[in-house]
């Protein structure tokens, strides 16, 4: 599960990923304000006014403006954390196996903890790596260790993946610097502030319009298989499209020549 980031909104937490989606769905939302007219005016009717659809725009050439440098800009501080995280995740499953057996090792190593996704996955390794380490000091713990051992979690890819914290958490090389944490900083304040934006507009939208095409238009709703792809704004949803307006109705009484 992603790290939440807060919001302005207390409760209202949004993950990371969800975030950095933001941007084409503003800008999905935007361009779809922009091309449907009713809805454009029922939006205004409720606050959206055009300065306000600007301060949208503003807010996204913000987001596309602010320069971006990822947290960790160092490749193998990056690599490293990847790396651990997959062996997390791993290593949680060959522990659960191995310990079966070995319910003081279980109790120690596994009391209170369990895989994590992303950069926590750091610090949850050095935890368990330092639990384990304590096992060597008693013959159960031992016993435990080479059972452990058989499943795939040796004592040189406890090495190994102690190296890999020591980069990770920047003991090695590429730790990021102050611009960089700024730089990043800014970037997510950017995305919120758009996040908010179209969080209160595509809302408001979603209760006024009842076309779904339109809903489509806007990014709020997902095309089915078979649906068209394009929307003709100035069409109206009561017409038959099979009907020929210039044709005289049919009268079913009269006689056919």
């Amino acid at each position: 599960m992603a790290v939440p980031l807060k919001r302005r909104v207390p409760g209202k937490e949004v993950s990371r990923e969800t975030l950095l989606l933001t941007s084409g769905k503003a800008y999905q939302f935007l361009m779809g304000v922009n091309q449907l007219t009713t809805v454009r005016e029922d939006l205004a009717e409720r606050g959206m006014t055009e300065a306000e659809r600007g301060r949208g725009w503003d807010l996204l050439r913000t987001v596309g403006m602010t320069p971006r440098n990822l947290r960790v800009t160092d490749v193998e501080v990056r690599r490293a954390i990847n790396a651990i995280d997959k062996w997390d995740e791993e290593a949680f499953i060959c522990m659960d196996s191995a310990f079966t057996n070995h319910p003081e090792a279980y109790e120690s190593v596994l009391s209170g903890l369990g895989p994590v996704v992303g950069d926590r996955a750091v610090m949850n390794a050095a935890v368990v790596l330092d639990r384990l380490t304590e096992l060597e000091k008693t013959k159960e713990g031992r016993a435990a260790l080479a059972t452990l051992a058989e499943r795939g979690v040796t004592a040189d890819d406890r090495k190994r993946i102690a190296a890999l914290i020591e980069v990770a958490n920047a003991k090695g090389k590429g730790a990021p610097d102050k611009s960089h944490v700024d730089a990043e900083a800014a970037y997510e304040e950017a995305l919120l502030d758009l996040r908010d934006w179209y969080t209160q507009w595509s809302t408001m939208a979603r209760l006024l319009v009842t076309r779904r095409d339109y809903l489509i238009t806007l990014g709020l709703a997902v095309r089915r298989a078979g649906e068209p792809d394009f929307v003709d704004p100035t069409e109206d949803p009561t017409e038959d499209p099979t009907e020929d307006p210039t044709e005289e109705p049919t009268d079913p009484n009269k006689p056919v020549r």
